[in-house]
């Protein structure tokens, strides 16, 4: 929904407006910091001219929270650091930095394997310094655990395309999704509709027509057999 009113404002050569660290959740906990990032982040890529109610938000607009607002705080600091990039000190033309700031994001569908990967950047850093003379810091700021999704659910998804007569790829995503959240409280699984070019969470995102009803199809066709 973001990205939609972004682009439908973009051409028409509007300024747009959005929400920033929104959440469902009531509490300010994993699920409030997962939405939040993801709502927040969607937001800046996608180049809303305003962000209103930036922080603090809780249950959608019906609660506020002091500690959210501390927390919406620093991921506003995050995505701000996310979209500059490299940050060297000085940055000057004709200067070489004595310093340099990015970020390194591991994603698998095994939290060993993202865990192996951590231990091996911080190794690999350790060894550059060594070698260059040079101090690295590692900072590691967040770690969300890979989910996977009920295997009955999976199924009935995957049928579903085969009654369809439909074509079909299972991956795994590494975005977050509110399913992620759902697959601890119910049994959950997910349907994505390709978007053209492969391009997504961004104002030039497109699905045809046909594309969206194959995914609500599949979608039918699931939540029936699920539904005995």
């Amino acid at each position: 929904m973001i990205a939609a009113h972004a682009q439908l404002a973009r051409f028409y050569n509007l300024p747009s407006r959005s929400g920033g660290a929104l959440t469902d959740a009531s509490y300010p906990d994993n699920q409030a910091g997962f939405e939040s990032m993801m709502a927040l982040l969607t937001t800046v890529n996608c180049g809303v001219d305003f962000i209103l109610h930036a922080g603090g938000i809780l249950s959608s607009y019906l609660a506020f929270s002091f500690e959210k607002f501390v927390l919406d705080d620093e991921m506003c600091g995050m995505v701000k650091r996310f979209h500059e990039g490299i940050r060297v000190e000085p940055d000057t033309i004709n200067t070489i930095p004595g310093k340099a700031v990015f970020s390194v994001d591991f994603r698998h569908p095994d939290g060993e394997t993202i865990e192996y990967l951590a231990r091996e950047l911080g190794k690999l850093a350790d060894t550059v310094a060594r070698n260059r003379g040079v101090e690295i810091a590692v900072e590691r700021i967040w770690t969300s655990d890979p989910t996977p999704f009920d295997p009955a659910v999976v199924e009935a998804i995957r049928s579903g395309c085969r009654q369809l007569g439909l074509p079909y790829e299972e991956l795994w995503s590494g975005a977050g999704h509110d399913a992620k959240h759902l697959a601890d409280l119910v049994p959950s699984g997910m349907i994505f509709v390709r978007s053209q070019g492969g391009v997504s969470h961004a104002e030039i995102e497109e699905s045809t027509p046909e594309d969206i009803t194959a995914g609500g199809n599949v979608l039918l066709q699931a939540a029936l057999a699920l539904a005995g």
